[in-house]
């Protein structure tokens, strides 16, 4: 690391050379200066040790996001202890010195904070987070009694008896659900990966026969041991009175006394490997081949994070990862690639913080791993040897700055969460937090003056030139005919790609110079203008196209489009339905107009807009985004969408191969069957539900897809532009007129073809067992009937699926110990839009298999209480509390008008006037009654999988 660390500092004495040149003395105290935090962060540390951040920011108004984040994870573990950092994190919700047993869920719920979505925890190798989020904060009681549950989980767990036990089976659902093959894999390779660090031996989760039988004081013991004030820190962000925070931490928290025989937390060290070490390994759940290639070095400590030089680092890694990205990406579209999907990254070793690794991950073609490992490491190691282009860094510098300046432009409104991870981040791990303003005034001095030179100097230090630090990690499926990666093969295959390196031809950067749009189009009018639901404004158009125009002052970097017609792919014939299934896909990888998707993705690097088209059974749809910057390329992309579909081969072969070899390993994981089940029984097994599968692809016609494009852009006449957020109303008319009045237009009017696509009209149930290799059940069930769509009926739904998931949680999870999570949720929903509005109620239940009948009938015990009592007070208030929240948060956000402007606009319906006085007249009886309806009225459709 010594050597990357003289190339990053002289880069940095490069870049601040022309203002300071005479001014050696300066440069260097600019290099050693640690980097400033953020000012509009009261920052400080208390006598004990602890750490606190708290932030004022009005995003959204009148909520705060609140934080205990702990330099303590799995690695502190002794070998008797594996699971209990994990456990004690499940014990914070489960008793409080000031909040017993459920009191502290009941209290958060009570103000609006859901448990499991806003009121969650996290536990990792190195730390434990806890979080509680969008809290209310216009009384300063709840501030003060949100400050004092996290001081509770920092000093005063209750840790009783009986709760520990209580949580042993709900632990042990958990790792059960989450014992994937992947997972299995990993788990068993970690050792060998890991070599003799403790590293290899402490996944969070930890060992059963731990968490099933450790005594009770064990789990007190590591508590005391490492939930200490200097471990921790408070963070606080949002609509706040910062100086009463800071005041209440200093309270609550300074009391708190700190051992001076304190354990030491250490740094676990990770040594070097002279030799390369390989690992292979596989399962029979696993669908795709995985092979990782890493090459080892040292970590960037804390105190060099906290450096202007570490700036330069993060730029020169992340153009490096961008440029060899783009490169691999673009070899991966060629006829012969044989890989899926490469990825290349700087970052952590595997689990560890103490040494890094630069990595290349790749998924080869089924039978040609090792050409799929030599293709992309020779990309590596060309870039190695030759370098990157000036073009090709002037496309990723283009793209960076362009970034920094639409965040820059949305820094009055950022969000509480965004605020708090740059804060966490720079407690847990030392990354700087600079603040928005004054990270891009450094970084838009810095990065115009860091050559390429300096990049290509870093990178080539990254790549590995011999067999010192190389970890070679592959994860295969384990099927009959599948050719198991032998470790020699693999490594032998990196040591060609190596010592042939210099005889690779430099990368050429093909890229077109032309315009997006070679002609600007001609242009049409407006012809009628009127004021038009929920403030927006209506234009039609001169071509007939119809625009929703809403501007908002909601994030002043964030332009939305979504566009819809009427007509979709059922009105075509069964015998489309595979070319039809991959079509978005394929109209993506097709490119636009002149340009090839590789050439075009050049062509956008520096703007910050983006495009898609898709084709669902009744409309076709357009979906975008720009800032307001770049909203002139968004309108490009649309007018581009209209002309015929590129013709490209090649392109669309190489992408259709990669979908075969992910198809291939679909049914190796359970959860394939599961999901396709479930799709096939909510669509009443309708011809057009397809499964994708391998047969399916060998129909899919390229030529036909354009044919089906070209039907459906052929005419823009009957196509609806709802246009959303802080576009300039002047330049929005030019675009308007300009780009969309000149689409091609005959005039078509369509009407959605009735395929017959619904739901079950009957009863319904798959009840089908799967081969596993950790035996695990899962269960679907929907309760759904014909309703009438309006806010009434969406705030019944939901009212009704929260109620039952907080029912299940606690009968399910908490006392019958059969499942670590189960999901209710109700809305308003339509199969397509030619069929009726119905209620949904969907339960989702990964349970204990033994369990699974018992579970089943529990579910239907929820819904028929329900509708027999009535939710408790506390379970409406509760509901009622989060969906008042919720809906004044939605107000504030571009993606929620755009939805309801495109639903009132279909189908009439306004879920936003009288939101508020229909929610607060819902009664307990009126939930009832609508869980009356649901239960005696509804059908049900049940998906349930066994283990063999």
């Amino acid at each position: 690391m010594q050597t990357l660390r003289h190339i990053l500092c002289a880069a940095l004495a490069l870049a601040l050379a022309a203002p300071l040149a005479a001014q050696t003395d300066v440069r260097q105290q600019a290099m050693e200066m640690p980097l400033p935090l953020d000012p509009a962060v009261r920052h400080g540390r208390l006598d004990n040790g602890l750490t606190y951040y708290i932030r004022h920011n009005k995003h959204p108004e009148g909520q705060a996001d609140f934080y205990i984040a702990q330099r303590v994870g799995s690695i502190q573990e002794e070998e008797h202890q594996r699971g209990l950092a994990h456990f004690l994190e499940h014990m914070c919700f489960n008793g409080t010195q000031h909040y017993p047993g459920k009191a502290l869920i009941e209290y958060l719920e009570s103000i609006g904070v859901k448990f499991g979505q806003q009121l969650n925890a996290y536990t990792a190798v190195e730390r434990t987070v806890y979080n509680i989020n969008n809290v209310p904060t216009v009384r300063t009681g709840v501030v003060d009694s949100v400050l004092l549950i996290l001081h509770d989980w920092s000093n005063a767990l209750t840790l009783a008896p009986e709760e520990i036990d209580k949580e042993r089976a709900v632990i042990h659902e958990e790792w059960r659900m989450r014992s994937s093959a992947s997972s299995r894999i990993y788990e068993r390779s970690l050792p060998a990966l890991m070599g003799e660090s403790r590293y290899g031996h402490r996944m969070p989760i930890g060992l059963m026969s731990v968490v099933d039988s450790f005594p009770h004081q064990a789990l007190r013991d590591y508590y005391e041991r490492w939930y200490r004030p200097d471990l921790q820190g408070i963070i606080v962000v949002g609509d706040v009175d910062v100086a009463h925070v800071e005041s209440q931490i200093r309270a609550l928290f300074g009391p708190i006394s700190l051992d001076p025989n304190r354990a030491p937390r250490t740094n676990e060290p990770v040594a070097d490997n002279a030799a390369p070490i390989v690992v292979c390994d596989s399962d029979p759940e696993q669908s795709i081949q995985v092979v990782s290639i890493m090459q080892k070095h040292e970590a960037i400590t804390r105190e060099e994070k906290n450096t202007m030089p570490y700036l330069v680092y993060n730029y020169a890694v992340g153009m490096a990862q961008q440029m060899l990205m783009a490169r691999i990406e673009e070899r991966g579209k060629q006829p012969d690639a044989a890989y899926v999907q490469s990825v290349a990254y700087d970052s952590k070793f595997l689990v560890a913080s103490t040494v890094d690794a630069f990595c290349i991950d790749v998924v080869p073609k089924e039978g040609r791993t090792l050409d799929a490992v030599r293709h992309a490491m020779q990309e590596v190691y060309r870039a190695a040897v030759h370098g990157f282009t000036e073009t090709e860094y002037a496309r990723a510098r283009a793209e960076y700055l362009s970034r920094l300046d639409a965040a820059y432009a949305a820094r009055n409104q950022r969000l509480n969460e965004e605020l708090t991870d740059e804060l966490i981040e720079h407690f847990l791990d030392g990354e700087p937090a600079l603040g928005i303003e004054r990270e891009t005034q450094m970084m838009k001095t810095l990065a115009p003056r860091i050559p390429l030179a300096v990049v290509d100097q870093y990178f080539g230090q990254l790549v590995g030139q011999s067999d010192t630090n190389l970890v070679v990690f592959a994860i295969s499926p384990e099927k009959e005919g599948f050719a198991q990666p032998r470790p020699e093969s693999l490594l032998q295959t990196v040591r060609d790609v190596r010592s042939q390196a210099h005889a690779l031809a430099p990368y050429v950067d093909n890229v077109r110079q032309e315009p997006l749009v070679a002609q600007l189009p001609s242009g049409g009018s407006i012809v009628k203008e009127r004021a038009a639901a929920f403030g927006a404004t209506e234009w039609t158009l001169s071509n007939g196209v119809r625009v929703l125009a809403k501007r908002t002052d909601f994030k002043d970097n964030e332009v939305r489009l979504a566009a819809y017609s009427p007509g979709g792919t059922g009105r075509y014939p069964l015998a489309d339905l595979p070319t039809l299934k991959v079509a978005d896909e394929l109209i993506y990888q097709s490119g636009l107009g002149a340009f090839s998707r590789t050439e075009l993705d050049k062509a956008l690097a520096g703007k910050q807009a983006s495009l898609t088209a898709s084709l669902a059974t009744n409309n076709e749809y357009l979906d975008g985004s720009a800032t307001p910057t770049d909203l002139r390329t968004l309108f490009e992309l649309v007018y581009l969408h209209f002309a015929p579909l590129r013709t490209d081969d090649e392109a669309l072969a190489a992408h259709l191969g990669q979908l075969r070899e992910v198809v291939r390993g679909r049914s190796a994981d359970p959860m394939t069957a599961f999901r396709d089940s479930t799709s096939l029984v909510m669509t009443n097994n309708h011809p057009r539900t397809l499964v994708l599968t391998e047969p399916v692809l060998d129909r899919v016609s390229p030529a036909r897809l354009r044919e089906i494009y070209a039907d459906r852009f052929a005419d823009a006449s009957d196509w609806t532009f709802v246009v959303v957020g802080a576009f300039s109303p002047d330049s929005l008319r030019h675009f308007a007129e300009q780009y969309l009045a000149s689409l091609p237009a005959t005039g078509r009017k369509e009407l959605p073809v009735r395929v017959g696509i619904g739901l079950p009209k009957q009863h319904r149930t798959c009840r089908f067992t799967k081969q596993m290799e950790q035996p695990q059940a899962i269960a679907s069930r929907v309760w759904h009937w014909p309703t009438k769509d309006n806010t009434r009926s969406r705030i019944l739904a939901s009212i009704v699926g929260q109620a039952l998931q907080m029912d299940y949680i606690a009968h399910i999870r908490e006392e019958m110990g059969a499942a670590y999570s189960v999901m209710a949720q109700g809305s308003m929903a339509r199969q397509n839009t030619d069929e009726k509005p119905e209620a949904f109620i969907q339960t989702i239940a990964p349970v204990k298999p033994q369990m699974m009948d018992s579970v089943l009938l529990a579910l239907d015990e929820g819904l028929a209480q329900l509708a027999t009592n009535g939710p408790t007070a506390e379970q409406l208030a509760k509901t009622k509390e989060y969906l008042l929240k919720t809906y004044r948060e939605a107000l504030r956000l571009n993606a929620y008008w755009e939805q309801r402007i495109v639903e009132h606009d279909r189908y009439g319906v306004d879920p936003v006037t009288n939101y508020e006085a229909t929610l607060n007249a819902i009664t307990a009886r009126d939930v009832a009654r609508f869980a009356a309806s649901i239960a005696k009225k509804g059908k049900t459709a049940t998906v349930v999988m066994l283990p063999e």
